[in-house]
């Protein structure tokens, strides 16, 4: 599937405005682990990693070391904003994302580090400081035809987050008859000091268990 135009004409901006965004950076934090989510620790979703069995999200380093002993460089400007993203493989870096903001929307641009070829990109869109939807995909080297397209939608009430769902799709370029497409949703509960408790699948055209989970997360949404 193609990315639209509007994104098209923007990647050579970006590209034009990267070292504005690397010269913006005033600190500089280092992640250990979750490389299974999208920028480990920093990663914008509020509960992938709940209801993939609590997985972890990885964590910030005390003391930068070597590229070795870290996954992700996560660079920050004066606003404490995250705006320019590193990852490494085996101390070496081989993709950069740079993160701009706009009213309500931030969105992502990772880079290949050998030819600053576009390789993901990423939207978040918030109202009221909540975030609302999530979307990710990745781009084969060279292509703007998406290979992999990750979508989150999120309710709330005033209790807190109340709905989670989120859409997975590899689409198959050869044939509709091999796409492989996946949608799951979830339903929050919380418990009296505000923290998320427990969830449960609420796909209601699925014949599951939807036993509630107990979460082992501290996380208020």
């Amino acid at each position: 599937m193609s990315i639209n135009e509007s994104l098209k004409e923007k990647i050579d901006l970006v590209k034009q405005q990267l070292p504005q965004s690397l010269n913006s950076v005033v600190r500089i934090e280092h992640g250990k682990g979750g490389l299974n989510l999208h920028r480990g620790f920093y990663c914008p979703s509020l509960a992938f990693d709940i209801v993939v069995g609590n997985a972890s999200r990885g964590r910030i380093l005390k003391q930068g070391g070597k590229n070795s002993q870290f996954d992700y460089e996560y660079g920050f400007d004066i606003f404490d904003r995250l705006i320019v993203v590193r990852k490494f493989h085996q101390g070496q870096m081989y993709l950069i994302e740079i993160l701009l903001y706009s009213e309500n929307v931030i969105e992502g641009y990772g880079f290949s580090k050998e030819d600053l070829t576009l390789c993901s990109y990423c939207r978040e869109v918030y109202h009221d400081n909540k975030l609302m939807n999530f979307t990710h995909m990745y781009l084969p080297m060279g292509s703007l035809k998406y290979s992999h397209y990750f979508k989150e939608s999120y309710i709330y009430t005033s209790l807190g987050l109340k709905h989670y769902e989120w859409i997975d799709f590899y689409p198959d370029f050869s044939s509709t008859k091999n796409c492989s497409l996946m949608c799951q949703s979830y339903c929050f509960e919380h418990d009296v000091n505000g923290y998320l408790s427990t969830y449960w699948l609420d796909n209601t055209s699925v014949d599951i268990d939807k036993s509630p989970y107990a979460i082992k997360i501290k996380r208020k949404i």
